[in-house]
């Protein structure tokens, strides 16, 4: 599993919503599904494609606070695809629109458990994967989900289907992922 105190990114803020310093935010899950609607501590950071760039100067010059910042969510809401967010310490609405493009993390432990046979793609990076044979394939180094299908993509560039036809036992505490894959396969 992953560390419990590991931050997670789980959405984006899309800027202020309303006068009183609201954040209208877009999960990377549906609205309804989402941990932002549970979790109550959220950090905010620099996306990794703010890190240069004159984007970023005028960024870190509005903020009412320094990056990486947590701060207490006081309460949410959906407003279609996006979630309004309220926090403990309320913005002014200049504040909460200089938030625009800050990336959402959300602690690990703040997931809810997951449901038998499922599991977080957080939870199988760093797991060892294995075929049938013994053979040792490589190491989950991320899950790359783009719609149809995710991929465990392992730390040697091996991309295998995560599909029950090629992924046979996922072993949380043992941290190992059996497959029906062979390590010359493209």
């Amino acid at each position: 599993m992953a560390e419990a105190d590991a931050w997670l990114a789980v959405g984006r803020v899309l800027g202020a919503f309303g006068i009183r310093g609201e954040l209208k935010t877009e999960p990377w899950s549906t609205p309804e599904a989402s941990v932002l609607n549970s979790a109550r501590r959220w950090r905010f950071t620099l996306p990794d494609g703010m890190a240069f760039g004159p984007d970023k100067h005028r960024l870190l010059a509005a903020l009412p606070f320094a990056l990486p910042a947590e701060l207490v969510v006081a309460a949410t809401r959906r407003q279609g695809d996006a979630i309004i967010v309220g926090l403990a310490e309320p913005l002014s609405r200049e504040q909460a629109e200089a938030m625009k493009g800050l990336e959402i993390q959300v602690s690990r432990a703040d997931f809810p458990p997951p449901a038998e046979d499922e599991f977080y793609h957080a939870d199988l990076v760093g797991c060892a994967v294995v075929n049938r044979g013994g053979v040792r394939l490589g190491t989950v180094a991320e899950v790359d989900d783009h719609g149809v299908q995710a991929l465990l993509r392992l730390d040697n560039d091996i991309l295998i289907p995560f599909v029950a036809a090629h992924v046979l036992t996922i072993d949380p505490v043992a941290r190992e992922i059996v497959v029906d894959w062979e390590a010359d396969w493209l």
